[in-house]
């Protein structure tokens, strides 16, 4: 449904081609469908039934896990904590095998570093950051305390933070890769003219790289 403009929450800004001062279907779905948000500040706006009841699942979930223990848990600990894993890996192999996957991987490790003088970029991290660490703590305090009084920490850091960076990367990578087979080699609405707009656009290629991609995609 966050793909097209003919929904009942969007709006006349709405442009699925458009990357300008228009509103993508993708952000009227999340705010006018998901979080229902009002026009005016001054506006609350009503309950939303289906957040409040998928948050109180997944707390009353989070829940029983705190107060059972990791070790009681049984062997569901051990489909929870790989199932993601291994949904990466089959989208991540999918996504590497699409027409048009290395200019997809070109564009997603090739720094732009002239968006560090911009404020955005910096906010954006400063919420990852409050995200990571400052949310659910107390969970992860609650499962800490089922470990032995000698228990290494710093040594388990070691091993778990390369894996939730690797996780990261990986979950950057599919969409990414994704993202220029759909909109560069398969094409958009208004034929190869618009291809080359929304690749121009969205992806700030060149004239020359646009056609360099259609003969060589890797």
């Amino acid at each position: 449904p966050w793909s097209s403009c003919g929904n009942w929450w969007n709006t006349a800004c709405c442009n699925v081609t458009a990357q300008n001062g228009s509103c993508t279907p993708v952000e009227e779905y999340w705010y006018r469908r998901v979080l229902q948000q009002t026009d005016d500040i001054w506006e609350a706006g009503g309950v939303q039934w289906e957040i409040v009841g998928f948050t109180a699942l997944a707390w009353f979930l989070t829940y029983l896990i705190i107060w059972r223990g990791l070790h009681n848990s049984g062997k569901v600990i051990w489909f929870t904590a790989l199932f993601p894993y291994v949904v990466l890996s089959v989208l991540l192999v999918r996504a590497v095998t699409l027409p048009g996957a290395g200019r997809g991987l070109l564009y997603y490790v090739t720094p732009q570093w002239e968006k560090l003088t911009k404020p955005t970029p910096w906010i954006d991290a400063g919420s990852q950051v409050f995200y990571s660490y400052g949310l659910a703590m107390g969970t992860l305090f609650a499962l800490g305390s089922y470990n032995k009084y000698n228990h290494n920490c710093l040594r388990e850091n070691e091993r778990i933070l390369p894996l939730k960076k690797r996780k990261s990367l990986t979950s950057h990578e599919s969409p990414e890769t994704c993202q220029v087979d759909k909109k560069a080699v398969r094409g958009v609405s208004g034929g190869p003219e618009g291809g080359r707009k929304s690749l121009l656009t969205n992806f700030r290629f060149s004239g020359r790289e646009f056609r360099e991609s259609l003969t060589n995609p890797f």
